[in-house]
């Protein structure tokens, strides 16, 4: 609340957001998830794909947590069912950014930053 010397007060609000880094995925990328999803491109080929883009930093997905030791390199199905919902424009980069995360916590996406 601001108030003038006239006694005339003003409210107003706004958000701030600290430390909150975006999700930039392009949007090309789409096609690459709709490959996967459909089988037409394997899980490695996929995870490499992905590996490299974020260390060109093509794709930025924020890292939440410090990555565990190397864990089953199995990708879960809801991972994939993401894939092709994202492709299809039926979920947010946000979204399916989850699934990007979860797999660089888990070590399957070995990027600069989690590399010993």
């Amino acid at each position: 609340m601001a108030v003038d010397s006239f006694g005339n007060e003003v409210r107003d609000s706004f958000v701030v957001t600290v430390g909150y880094e975006i999700v930039q995925i392009p949007d090309w990328f789409k096609q690459t998830a709709k490959f996967w999803a459909s089988q037409t491109m394997s899980d490695d080929e996929y995870i490499q794909t992905i590996d490299f883009l974020i260390d060109e930093q093509i794709i930025h997905i924020p890292q939440t947590k410090t990555p565990k030791d190397k864990a089953d390199s199995n990708i879960p199905m809801w991972i994939k069912t993401n894939a092709e919902k994202w492709g299809k424009g039926e979920m947010s980069d946000d979204e399916f950014s989850i699934g990007i995360q979860w797999m660089l916590n888990q070590w399957m996406i070995q990027n600069q930053s989690n590399k010993i």
